[in-house]
């Protein structure tokens, strides 16, 4: 196949670009050579293969709108960056696009030098086999699936990057050399953002059962993540692993470790919702963290829940799987709060609903909780009064504290019912909370409510009636007489 080498800094569509004065086309194979920079302005560059020598830089400046590179559909279509590729001045609708390959005609990247993306990259390839550590802090858009050894995110403090699918489900295959040697890191204070969709998922699995990946993701030095249809359950050694993590967020996904689903150290809190979580062995193991589940499945192997000193669980709504059963390892004293969802409508006599109106409950007989093991200071914060406005809708939703539960070598040391109709709470008689509502021009309102079990509660308020005003004027005095 022809070479087209760069004879200098130029524009890629420039013919005085190149040696011989003519751009490259899909049969060439491409070598940006020496310390020269190749820009790409526009969606016209294509190649069968490039090549970008050390020191050299080939650049997608996306100013003047979208950018593309074509690579030929053929067995040789490959990509090797020795040296830099920069994808520049991306926004959303001026994207960086590298397209090409097939099922069958895979292109190949091979990379020592950096990529550095700060917008939108868009990659329309068969399959990506990329075998190096990826650094990204931009958006990234995949046809097909990735391979690669390892993607390491943690570019810049604080700024965000994002895998989203983008017209199929995304498979992000880490390439494992040695059994739980590789990660997906999420380092000090960066966030990633992986949204799958119910369309379309984003799946991350290592090799095989002997070249396992440790951890998808490893969330270390403040990194967090928020996942949207994350499927991790292949050849994982743990699924989530969040030691010294920031408060992340993991909704409707399926993660699954072979020794553990969620495992570390986290003061901040992390939630899931909508997921099944399972293991062969525990599903929370070696955890002093505050976890929220709601909505969650548990599958478990051995234990459910391993902690060591400190662990904390928020369980918020009806739970598919009652976890008051679930064996516990011993590892150190666990403490559970189990929450119900209580959805409260304000309307007006009209049926009509009110916005703005502050709803609260709170434990009845609080004074009842003040005293117990030291413990239970644990758990106290935020449980025994939850407050909020109602929507345009007129609703708005709150957590009652059901129960809490202290469990040490698994063994329960300390049960209370903070709202139940049948369970004696410390004060020794059924206890329930007072829900009140107050609304500007309306009659407040207060009732019981037993925070044993969601449900919806419809409260409906009148108005209030302004006393009728008789006005009397005599010798040039007001007076007004109430009747």
């Amino acid at each position: 196949m022809p070479v087209i080498t760069s004879a200098g800094n130029g524009n890629w569509s420039a013919g005085g670009t190149w040696i011989g004065g003519v751009p490259p086309t899909i049969d060439d194979d491409v070598v940006i050579a020496g310390v020269h920079i190749v820009d790409i302005l526009d969606e016209n560059a294509e190649a069968l293969s490039i090549t970008i020598a050390v020191g050299a830089y080939l650049r997608m400046r996306c100013f003047g709108g979208p950018t593309k590179i074509q690579f030929k559909d053929d067995p040789a279509a490959a990509l090797t960056v020795n040296g830099n590729l920069q994808l520049l001045d991306q926004t959303a609708v001026k994207s960086a696009t590298i397209m090409g390959g097939s099922d069958s005609n895979k292109t190949v990247w091979t990379v020592k030098g950096p990529i550095y993306n700060n917008g939108q990259l868009f990659l329309h390839i068969g399959y990506l086999d990329i075998r190096f550590q990826w650094q990204s802090y931009g958006t990234l858009y995949v046809d097909y699936s990735i391979k690669t050894r390892q993607f390491i995110y943690d570019w810049q403090d604080g700024i965000d990057s994002y895998i989203i699918p983008h017209g199929e489900n995304l498979v992000l295959h880490v390439d494992v050399q040695t059994d739980i040697a590789e990660r997906l890191y999420v380092n000090g204070g960066h966030t990633l953002h992986i949204q799958g969709t119910s369309d379309y998922s984003v799946e991350i699995k290592g090799t095989d059962a002997t070249h396992r990946l440790f951890a998808a993701p490893t969330m270390t030095s403040g990194g967090r993540v928020i996942a949207d249809y994350l499927i991790a359950n292949q050849h994982l050694y743990y699924g989530v692993e969040i030691g010294k993590a920031a408060a992340s967020i993991f909704r409707n996904c399926t993660i699954e470790g072979e020794w553990g689903c969620i495992i570390g150290h986290s003061t901040a809190p992390i939630y899931f919702e909508n997921c099944d979580l399972r293991d062969t062995y525990r599903v929370i193991r070696d955890c002093a963290s505050h976890l929220i589940f709601k909505n969650c499945d548990f599958t478990q192997g051995d234990a459910l829940f391993e902690g060591y000193g400190g662990l904390q669980v928020d369980l918020i709504g009806d739970l598919k799987n009652d976890i008051s059963a679930i064996t516990l390892a011993e590892r150190g004293r666990m403490f559970f709060n189990w929450f119900k969802e209580i959805t409260v409508t304000v309307l007006d006599a009209a049926g009509d609903p009110i916005e703005g109106a502050y709803v609260t409950i709170i434990q009845e007989n609080v004074e009842d909780y003040e005293t117990g093991p030291s413990d239970f200071d644990y758990v106290r914060p935020r449980t025994l009064e939850a407050s909020g406005i109602t929507d345009a809708s007129g609703e708005v939703l709150l957590l009652g504290l059901h129960m809490n539960k202290i469990v040490d070598a698994q063994t329960s040391i300390l049960t209370q019912y903070f709202s139940d109709s049948v369970q004696n709470g410390p004060g020794g008689s059924p206890e329930n909370h007072k829900l009140i509502v107050h609304s500007w021009g309306y009659v407040s309102h207060e009732e019981d409510v037993v925070c044993d079990a969601d449900k919806a509660v419809t409260v409906t308020l009148g108005s209030l009636s302004l006393p009728e005003l008789t006005v009397e004027i005599e010798d040039q005095e007001l007076e007004v007489v109430i009747a």
